[in-house]
């Protein structure tokens, strides 16, 4: 009698587990269903916020299109999203809510404004942009400033981990000696003075302040010849500059001889000496 309780018992336990895992399956279905609509809601986001192109767009939506396709067992224990059936799916905590200003977004969980890149010129990003030309303009008042310590000095402006292409330089210098070594020379030109110059100016990054700038341009050094007659030099420039303790340093120039067009070439109006 007892082993034929025990025999019910035990085919009536087994019973009841089938019963709870096919429960179990139908919920994780269930919800793999309900959080489909807050991905693809995802995929649209990026979609549409994001530049097309950009790698923030290109992200998000490989990210979607991946977990759309996890098994739904995972899916189904590792999330549990529940939404209004005929309502508009709501984004899990965290994910970043689209702003209404056009090119902006806004991160609600962290309450920060995350600009595009390159920022506008506009506001605070103005200020930054003045001092990325302030910057710009110490360089040349210092290079051509014909002091005995104008190579160290100019020297000084670079970070230590930056990169030159002097324009009268065969070599690329990429260390603090070298880039020293070129100002020896350059600085030392006698009457070097800058003739002309017309900068292009962009910001970079996500704080208020900026990360990244760089400024683009022409140049026009003058200096005299070994006969006594002004020697000029139009050249092409690029600094990119990097925000180090509150200081934007120099960590990539760029200079060479601007080159004679080939017949034929459209010119550009944008930026022109």
């Amino acid at each position: 009698m007892a082993s034929t309780t025990a025999s019910t018992d035990t085919g009536t336990l087994t019973s009841n587990s089938h019963v709870q895992t096919k429960k179990r399956r139908r919920e994780k279905a269930t919800r793999l269903g309900k959080i489909r609509p807050v991905l693809h809601a995802l995929q649209q986001t990026a979609s549409r916020a994001a530049p097309p192109g950009s790698t923030r767009r290109s992200l998000v939506k490989k990210f979607a299109r991946g977990v759309l396709f996890l098994p739904p067992l995972f899916l189904g224990g590792a999330l549990n999203i529940a939404a209004p059936s005929g309502a508009m799916a709501i984004a899990p905590a965290g994910v970043a809510a689209v702003d209404k200003t056009p090119g902006r977004y806004k991160n609600v969980a962290m309450g920060s404004m995350v600009e595009p890149r390159p920022r506008s010129a506009s506001g605070v990003d103005e200020r930054v942009k003045q001092e990325v030309l302030q910057t710009t303009q110490k360089w040349l008042q210092t290079v051509t400033s014909n002091r005995a310590t104008a190579s160290a000095e100019t020297a000084a402006l670079y970070a230590s981990d930056a990169v030159l292409w002097g324009t009268v330089s065969e070599e690329l210098r990429v260390n603090p000696a070298e880039i020293r070594s070129y100002f020896d020379f350059f600085a030392a030109l006698p009457g070097l003075r800058v003739a002309a110059y017309q900068p292009y100016v962009r910001i970079f990054g996500t704080g208020n302040e900026g990360e990244t700038a760089i400024n683009d341009g022409y140049y026009v050094f003058a200096w005299r010849g070994p006969d006594g007659r002004e020697v000029q030099k139009h050249a092409r420039y690029s600094f990119v500059y990097r925000k180090e303790g509150g200081k934007w340093m120099i960590v990539d120039h760029h200079s060479s001889l601007l080159p004679t067009a080939p017949a034929g070439l459209a010119k550009a109006t944008t930026v022109v000496m």
